[in-house]
Parts: structure tokens; C-alpha cells; sequence
């Protein structure tokens, strides 16, 4: 999980890590991927993981939530989607000092997407070995 441990370089809240993410830059492209939790379930993340052990899944909790906080965890007030996706558009502008375009998908892409959406939520995908 990328909020196991924060680095140096990494956004910390309260000693908490509050984003996960990597980028590069090549070629004058730039890379980004990453996620701030907005909100979390702790349970239900947790449930999502296979364990030895009852007692082995409660201490990976406790330690992930030492570790890691949402952004609404910590706010005064609630963060939505939009105020997110805004802050990182302007960010980046500012921050890298670029203009971002809008990528619109062909017909041909868009049917790749839904081919690919289907194939990753699959059963035979989600539980193979």
C-alpha cells in the first residue's frame, strides 16, 4: 500500500501521511499518478485484504491508522471531488508553469475503456492465481 510509510519527500499531516503518489518528467511529458484519500472506511479497506488471522488483520489497522489520515479526517470542513480536481489543476499551472488541455477520447478509446473496465472487474480476473 502506497500510505504504508511516508518518505521524506512526501505529504505529511499531523505525522500522517495524506498522499501517496510518483511522477516523472521525460521528453517534456510529465507522469503523475498517485491518490489522496478524500475519505476512507477503515473497515471496509481492510476487508478487502486476506489475513492469517483475525489478530494479525487488527494490527495492520491499528498501524495503517497511525499512518495515514483523509483529507476530510482532517479538515474543517468537507473537501468534495471538485474542490480537489480544481486545487490540482491549479497547482500544476502554478506549480509547473503550463496550460493543461482537455483530452477528449475517440469512439475507439472510449470502447477500449469499457473493454477494460469489464475485463479488471471481472471474477475470473479479480480472483485468479
Amino acid at each position: 500500500m502506497c500510505f504504508d510509510a511516508p518518505s521524506w519527500y512526501e505529504l505529511v499531516v499531523e505525522g500522517r501521511k495524506i498522499a501517496g503518489s510518483a511522477q516523472t518528467r521525460q521528453k517534456g511529458v510529465i507522469l503523475q499518478h498517485g491518490s489522496i484519500l478524500q475519505d476512507i472506511d477503515i473497515d471496509e479497506l481492510f476487508d478487502m485484504f486476506i489475513y492469517k488471522n483475525e489478530r494479525l488483520k487488527l494490527k495492520m489497522k491499528e498501524a495503517f491508522v497511525e499512518k495515514a489520515v483523509a483529507i476530510n479526517d482532517i479538515s474543517d470542513e468537507h473537501i468534495t471531488i471538485s474542490q480537489m480536481e480544481e486545487a490540482f489543476e491549479k497547482g500544476f499551472k502554478k506549480g509547473l508553469n503550463i496550460e493543461l488541455k482537455p483530452l477528449e477520447l475517440t469512439e475507439v478509446q472510449l470502447a477500449e475503456v469499457e473493454e477494460l473496465t469489464e475485463k479488471y472487474r471481472s471474477d475470473e480476473w479479480m480472483f485468479r492465481k
